[in-house]
C-alpha cells in the first residue's frame, strides 16, 4: 500500500510511496516503513517467520490465529491490535471465512541473544 526508506521520513518530498513496490523481497525497507495488507484464506496459514522490524498487525476482517514459536497461541478479532518485536510468529486463519490483516513494520536494530544478531527468517524470498 506504502513504504519509505529513510528516516526520518520526509514528508516534503514528491516521491509517492503507493507507486513503489511494497514488496522489495525483503519484509521491509532498511532505515524505512511499510504498510501492507495480507489476506489470509479460509483454513490457510503463514510460514513460522522471524523479520528484523516492529511490526503493528490490526485484524481488519475476520477472525486470525496467531501462534509463537513457544506454542501459545491468540485468537484477535476486527480492531484487535497485536505487535510483533522480532519475534517469531505464524499467522492462521481457522475458519471458514477470508481474513485480513493491515501491518505497518518499521526497520528495528536485529534482535541479539547469546551474542548472536537474528535476522529475517522463513519470510518468502528470503
Amino acid at each position: 500500500m506504502w513504504s519509505t526508506n529513510q528516516w526520518p521520513i520526509d514528508n516534503q518530498t514528491p516521491e509517492d510511496g503507493a507507486v513503489k513496490p511494497v514488496f522489495s523481497g525483503k519484509s521491509h525497507n532498511d532505515n524505512g516503513s511499510v504498510v501492507r495488507f495480507v489476506d489470509i484464506p479460509p483454513h490457510a496459514s503463514s510460514p513460522m517467520h522471524r523479520t528484523q522490524t516492529l511490526d503493528y498487525g490490526i485484524v481488519i476482517f475476520g477472525e486470525i490465529e496467531l501462534e509463537l514459536d513457544g506454542g501459545e497461541k491468540r485468537t484477535l478479532y476486527p480492531g484487535d491490535t497485536c505487535i510483533q518485536r522480532g519475534t517469531n510468529h505464524l499467522w492462521r486463519n481457522n475458519t471458514d471465512k477470508w481474513g485480513r490483516i493491515a501491518f505497518v513494520l518499521l526497520h528495528s536494530k536485529p534482535v541479539v541473544i547469546d551474542g548472536k544478531a537474528l535476522t529475517d527468517e522463513g519470510f518468502p524470498g528470503q
